[in-house]
């Protein structure tokens, strides 16, 4: 079985997201079809297909998954030809492809955009490594815009920083530190990355890593070693570098988010995972010693053990196993179990509880409040700059019942009493994944740096009236953005 998911829309949703379809797959496809169809309903209601489907557009919305599913589609309807009862809908595969279209214009954008950067790096033999989705695009995938990415994440070498800033700056690339008139550059005393760097265009954003990780975890990665064990991959249509498939997959478990872990962001791990368990990627000679292949589970839980990083890993494998089944995951996440903490086992136990509740837990709350953050620090206004802290306070302190559930991977309940507890908790679930991101410490800081910041911008003006653009939508006009959503979201 390669899912623990139940319903017919479940795991027809979960083989949606699937890089290919091998003999396994394609034989359950007969069955969840005729699921699909046969169900009943009463009387007065829509077919019980027609509910199918509309139950399954709602998942692939939910998790934001159009593309993949829409070419995946299209790949069984063609493999179905002569068979009606194994095809989509046009209708709905309309609605995926425009979708689709969409994304894919975007990362056409993105990428026109970022040649000049990539030119740069060529020309001046800047080493670079592009990291996260982008990176398997086109290895593991065979698809550029197979998911809606907001921008591209590379890896640089330290001592190439300063060469890299002055170029995106003579290009005329802002960050959301330099329109608060702060230095960007100023993130790299405590900090693995610069803030989001956006182009004169606003068609590309960058994400420029010097580090896999923040110097402020717990743990800390061998940047030597994952350097040394880089691959060749294409990007782009230039010559590029990737992580070896082990990095890959462990950065990829750093960052999974605790509530904004659907299909779009777990898809990654399986798929990697798939993709180097391939027969043309090992090799099928029982006389080859097997951890000459790339990817190798022994080597991998290693490299976890050395960094000390078991309680992101254990929820990322965990998390994916109850998606996908693999086996592999499930046997190292129980190997790593008795180092991780007792906090985070009680955290996975209960998020992984159901894989149906947990398929329909995907939360992008989290989002809100960094968004808000940045306008926050955006403005200029000392009203605006209270306004947006304020909606940071509600943020956290007030989120809605149905993301609290959500983020608690409950069910739904009447009783007031189970609510209102929900509802008491929800400063510290919110808490929770900025805590997991920052460290107490940090978050604390933070929150009291956002109270000293509009302080300092209250006493400025009144002390002396600024000059030039203060409001958020002037600031944006300035730069020739007419409206804060078009600036892509990071």
């Amino acid at each position: 079985m390669w899912t623990y998911l139940k319903s017919p829309e479940d795991r027809l949703a979960f083989l949606l997201t699937l890089s290919f379809l091998n003999e396994n797959d394609l034989s359950s496809l007969d069955a969840l079809f005729s699921e699909l169809s046969e169900q009943s309903f009463p009387a007065g209601q829509k077919q019980g297909h027609d509910q199918s489907w509309d139950r399954l557009n709602k998942l692939i919305q939910a998790h934001e998954i159009q593309p993949l599913a829409y070419y995946r589609a299209l790949e069984l309807n063609q493999k179905a030809l002569g068979s009606p009862k194994l095809h989509f809908p046009a209708a709905l595969l309309n609605q995926w492809k425009m979708e689709a279209k969409k994304i894919e214009d975007v990362q056409i954008s993105r990428f026109k955009s970022a040649q000049v950067v990539l030119d740069f790096f060529r020309e001046n033999s800047i080493p670079w490594v592009v990291l996260k989705g982008q990176s398997l695009a086109e290895e593991v995938y065979q698809l550029s815009a197979y998911k809606k990415m907001n921008d591209i994440d590379i890896l640089v070498q330290p001592d190439d920083l300063q060469k890299i800033y002055d170029f995106l700056k003579l290009k005329k690339h802002i960050s959301v530190m330099q329109l608060s008139e702060n230095n960007p550059r100023a993130q790299e005393k405590y900090s693995h990355h610069w803030p989001p760097l956006l182009s004169s265009d606003f068609h590309c954003v960058w994400g420029v890593y010097w580090s896999l990780v923040s110097p402020l975890k717990k743990y800390h990665l061998d940047m030597e070693g994952v350097w040394s064990r880089i691959k060749p991959v294409n990007f782009a249509g230039q010559k590029a570098h990737r992580l070896h498939s082990e990095d890959i997959l462990h950065h990829l478990c750093l960052h999974l988010n605790l509530y904004k872990s659907g299909l779009k962001e777990v898809q990654d791990i399986y798929n990697l995972v798939r993709h180097f368990d391939r027969p043309q990627n090992r090799s099928q000679d029982p006389q080859h010693d097997q951890s000459q292949n790339e990817f190798n589970w022994s080597r991998f839980e290693k490299k976890v053990r050395e960094t000390g990083s078991f309680d992101e890993v254990y929820h990322a494998l965990r998390t994916t196993y109850a998606y996908s089944g693999i086996s592999s995951l499930d046997s190292v996440a129980n190997s790593l179990e008795p180092e991780v903490s007792v906090r985070m086992k009680k955290f996975v136990k209960q998020k992984c509880s159901s894989p149906e509740r947990l398929l329909r837990s995907r939360s992008t709350y989290i989002s809100r409040i960094e968004k808000t953050y940045g306008f926050f620090t955006i403005t200029k206004s000392p009203l605006e700059k209270a306004y947006f802290l304020l909606q940071m306070w509600k943020l956290l302190l007030f989120p809605p019942q149905n993301e609290l559930i959500k983020m608690s991977y409950s069910k739904p309940s009447s009783s007031f009493f189970e609510n209102l507890k929900l509802r008491l908790l929800g400063p510290s679930l919110v808490s929770r994944q900025l805590i997991h991101d920052l460290g107490w410490k940090l978050h604390i800081i933070l929150i009291l740096s956002h109270h000293l910041v509009l302080i300092r911008c209250f006493w400025n003006h009144l002390r002396q009236r600024p000059q030039g653009p203060q409001k958020l939508k002037e600031i944006l006009r300035s730069l020739g953005v007419s409206d804060p959503n078009q600036i892509p979201e990071f």
